[in-house]
């Protein structure tokens, strides 16, 4: 790949700049949002160049795998979540705490300390909107990391469906394909694969998925025992909560 000074005008006019730019020869087509892979290579004012061509309605997205509310990148603080840069990004996080708490090798009290410290830490609008993901192009995917264990996989998507975030699938997680990293989940879609019980499961939680969780007021979560959860969210007064335990699954308790 290319090195270049990310300082230049010149470089800086050709990706955002310039009314022909490759950002602009996009957006006229009518590009919905944009996602920046690596964000950590780009500095913030490149970051802040691009936020300024896109509209009101554009999202801009990045690829972070820490905590992007504490980052230091070559020794410097990065301000992605601090206004006029990137909206939301890549819940890595999230997607460890997940696989860890299934595996066990965290326990719920773990999970819910990191939880809610990515929640003070986080914007309340990069919180809610952050692009959860369990399985991408840079990981193992996501039925390899829990094992190949179908059952707990399911609950895993439970979980993971279920927390604060806007979820993106990558592609095929939705039929339990296996694969480790790159290239190795980087298989062909197995169109032919009957539609098995995880695709089913997936089907079933996309469909009763609450829209309202990823625009909450509040989310607040606790650790009952070492194996279960419980998480609340609450919007303008009405309030729904639920109880997660990593052996048994989910409940849902309105209130």
């Amino acid at each position: 790949m290319p090195v270049v000074n990310k300082g230049e005008t010149s470089f800086r006019n050709f990706i955002y700049a310039d009314d022909d730019s490759v950002i602009n020869h996009w957006n006229k087509f009518g590009v919905d949002d944009w996602r920046l892979d690596v964000a950590d290579e780009l500095p913030d004012d490149f970051i802040a160049g691009i936020r300024d061509q896109l509209s009101t309605n554009q999202i801009l997205i990045g690829a972070v795998w820490e905590d992007a509310a504490n980052k230091f990148v070559y020794t410097q603080r990065r301000k992605y979540l601090l206004g006029g840069g990137l909206q939301a990004t890549m819940h890595y996080p999230l997607r460890n705490l997940i696989r860890d708490f299934m595996l066990g090798e965290i326990d719920a009290k773990v999970f819910t300390t990191m939880i809610m410290t990515l929640e003070a830490n986080y914007p309340k609008s990069a919180f809610f909107g952050a692009f959860t993901n369990m399985g991408t192009h840079d990981t193992r995917r996501l039925f390899t990391e829990i094992n190949e264990d179908e059952e707990l996989t399911k609950r895993a998507i439970v979980l993971w469906l279920t927390m604060p975030g806007v979820p993106c699938v990558y592609y095929g997680d939705e039929m339990g394909m296996a694969g480790g990293k790159d290239p190795d989940n980087g298989a062909y879609f197995p169109w032919d694969q009957p539609r098995g019980e995880i695709f089913n499961h997936f089907q079933r939680l996309l469909q009763s998925r609450q829209p309202w969780w990823q625009q909450s007021d509040w989310f607040e979560c606790h650790a009952i025992d070492p194996d279960t959860l419980i998480y609340t969210y609450q919007k303008n007064g009405e309030h729904e909560m639920l109880q997660f335990n990593r052996k048994t699954g989910l409940s849902i308790i309105k209130y």
